[in-house]
């Protein structure tokens, strides 16, 4: 890859000059780490549309390898470019496809810098045991609305309340069968 990081342009570093940061004043500072948040939600949202892709192309549309199906494949390449665990990839991989197939619009927080990728591993796992893709897709809808609506930060618990209490309004069998 060329070119670094150090090359973004001053917007995706809030004005902070990386060669003399000491220059800047709190404020900026303060905005620089907003920014900085909103970027690392934007580059998960990257990892997740890429890895849903590699997926589409390997597994879907690929023809598998003679020792190791097509899905193992796909997820050794990931750990492989990311420097992660098998673990981690096959979770990266989990998340990127449940996203992109049952949450779509929820998705689009994490990409808009509203959500973290730990408060997105939040909502994916309190509405993985629903089974109805209208239900699924009524939560989806609710659930962006709602994060899109409310002001301020949501901490990991705020946001597994608020599902679970979704997911329950919606399908109360998987809040009891969780």
């Amino acid at each position: 890859m060329s070119g670094e990081w150090t090359d973004l342009p001053a917007e995706f570093l809030a004005g902070v000059d990386p060669a003399h940061p000491e220059l800047s004043d709190t404020a900026t500072h303060m905005e620089r780490i907003r920014s900085v948040r909103h970027g690392e939600a934007y580059l998960a949202w990257s990892r997740y549309q890429s890895i849903a892709i590699v997926y589409d192309q390997l597994v879907v549309n690929g023809t598998g390898g003679f020792f190791i199906d097509r899905y193992t494949e796909m997820v050794t390449r990931v750990c492989r470019e990311d420097a992660i665990t098998r673990y981690q990839a096959d979770r990266w991989v989990g998340e990127a496809l449940a996203l992109r197939e049952r949450l779509p619009k929820v998705l689009t927080t994490l990409r808009d810098g509203i959500l973290s990728r730990q408060l997105i591993q939040t909502v994916v796992s309190r509405t993985d045991l629903i089974s109805d893709d209208t239900i699924m897709a009524d939560l989806d809808t609710e659930i962006e609305r709602i994060l899109r609506s409310r002001k301020g930060a949501w901490t990991t618990v705020r946001l597994r309340d608020m599902v679970d209490r979704l997911v329950f309004r919606h399908d109360p069998d998987a809040v009891r069968e969780r």
